[in-house]
């Protein structure tokens, strides 16, 4: 995908417009110009039948007498003027694509030998009157696309759909990002991050809170647990370290009584700083307190947390886990997108939704993201107006004249056959009205107007 994209990017627009369709979208275009061959060819019947009955009126019309066959010669004058305007549109509309009846005549085969002016000129038309920046600066912002996005972001189907194919693209976009760059940026970022840490700080406000909030019980108790437990553990080899120290004199039913004293003390002490409103145990907060604050204010202290901070961060083994997120992180995500519920895809989901209605009810935020959207389109599509254009007329001039003819027959040839139906409409219509004239004209009803019409010129005179 990036691949393609780079590659697309370095030869540029002009050779793209050299380069063949790919398989998949020649088929579709196929079966859509299937299609609209077969509407022109309707059509075009369509417009040749209806010429070929005026034809047959003309000659079943012939030599009639406006005096005595009045309506049969009407009929004859009509049928000769629809001929004369459906062979005229005729002409015209088959000038453009061919030479009409394969006859050479000036100025037919208008768009096979003009193709490379009209793909000049649509390249030049769209350059100057689509991609300028003030005309989609106005396009932009009358569409206010933000407001657009997040009516189509709040439909469930849409959020659906659009977080599915996000989901889809996941494994392909861990594919192609390099692991090795990866784990070096995560563990960079974080040395980095974890380097300008004021760890000392974060304990001291961490302890605070606890203690502010009535929540250092549990850690007292941790601790008191955890120094019962090693007490426990090493029992006898306590026992054997007092009666080391209590010397040879000592009798050992007394250090063994000594050592059963001290530890029972110990146990009485551990019990007393774990149990409420003790004054052991409001001694211990109060010092809680003052080394909490220590944390946070205390020079000496904070370098020498600090310092050993920088000294677990120079481990090899914090360097090979810092290393190793993005395994854990990539791990993670691909076996979510292969469940049958994938949970990114839930999320998506949701914060699509949401995302929509905040689109559409907060104008702020679609203004930024508006301004940003049209920043991004002007900023890059205007710079790159000329190459488009340069695209659009190399693109046109790589067809050939006949291929270029067939495309242009397919887009407009059905409305040029209504052109054709319409001449021979409005040609017998006209025909008409000129023979009613003409025989108006030369009727005896023609000179009684006239009388009467001079008659009552002299009265008013």
């Amino acid at each position: 995908m990036f691949r393609e994209a780079q590659e697309t990017e370095q030869n540029g627009l002009r050779t793209m417009a050299e380069t063949q369709e790919k398989p998949s979208s020649t088929s579709i275009l196929s079966h859509k110009q299937r299609q609209k061959q077969k509407h022109l060819s309707y059509s075009r019947r369509g417009a040749s039948v209806l010429l070929l009955v005026f034809f047959v009126l003309f000659l079943a019309s012939h030599g009639a007498d406006p005096h005595t066959d009045f309506w049969l010669a009407l009929l004859h004058a009509v049928a000769e003027a629809a001929l004369v305007g459906g062979l005229a549109d005729w002409f015209a509309v088959t000038a453009l694509f061919r030479h009409p009846l394969g006859i050479p005549i000036p100025h037919t085969k208008l768009i096979p030998k003009k193709k490379d002016k009209l793909g000049e000129g649509l390249a030049h038309f769209i350059e100057h009157h689509f991609l300028e920046p003030e005309p989609l600066h106005h396009r932009l912002r009358t569409l206010n696309p933000a407001r657009r996005l997040g009516h189509w972001l709040e439909n469930p189907q849409n959020a659906s759909w659009l977080a599915e194919r996000l989901v889809r693209a996941v494994p392909a976009l861990l594919d192609a990002i390099s692991d090795k760059d990866v784990r070096h940026f995560i563990r960079g970022q974080a040395n980095e991050k974890l380097h300008h840490f004021n760890l000392s700080l974060l304990l001291g406000r961490i302890l605070s809170g606890l203690i502010e909030r009535q929540q250092h019980g549990p850690l007292i108790s941790y601790f008191a647990d955890m120094v019962r437990r090693v007490i426990a553990y090493h029992h006898d080899r306590l026992a054997d370290y007092i009666r080391e120290k209590s010397g040879w004199l000592m009798p050992v039913v007394v250090d063994r009584l000594l050592a059963s004293a001290l530890l029972s003390s110990a146990e009485d002490l551990l019990t007393s700083i774990t149990t409420a409103n003790h004054p052991l145990r409001l001694g211990l907060e109060r010092q809680m307190q003052d080394f909490a604050q220590r944390l946070k204010e205390d020079p000496g202290l904070s370098r020498d947390i600090n310092s050993l901070k920088e000294k677990v961060l120079a481990m090899p083994d914090t360097q090979d886990y810092l290393s190793g997120l993005w395994d854990d992180i990539r791990q993670a995500i691909i076996l979510d997108v292969q469940s049958p519920q994938p949970t990114v895809g839930i999320l998506s989901v949701e914060g699509l939704r949401t995302l929509g209605r905040r689109l559409q009810e907060d104008p702020a935020l679609q203004a930024r993201l508006n301004q940003s959207l049209e920043a991004m389109l002007v900023q890059n599509i205007a710079p790159w107006r000329q190459q488009i254009g340069h695209f659009i007329a190399d693109r046109v001039k790589a067809w050939t004249p006949d291929d270029v003819a067939q495309r242009i027959e397919l887009e407009v040839g059905k409305d040029l056959q209504y052109i054709r139906i319409n001449g021979s409409l409005v040609g017998g219509f006209i025909g008409g009205l000129l023979f009613l004239s003409s025989h108006f004209l030369t009727s005896s009803h023609w000179d009684h107007f006239l009388l009467t019409l001079q008659s009552l010129l002299g009265e008013s005179l």
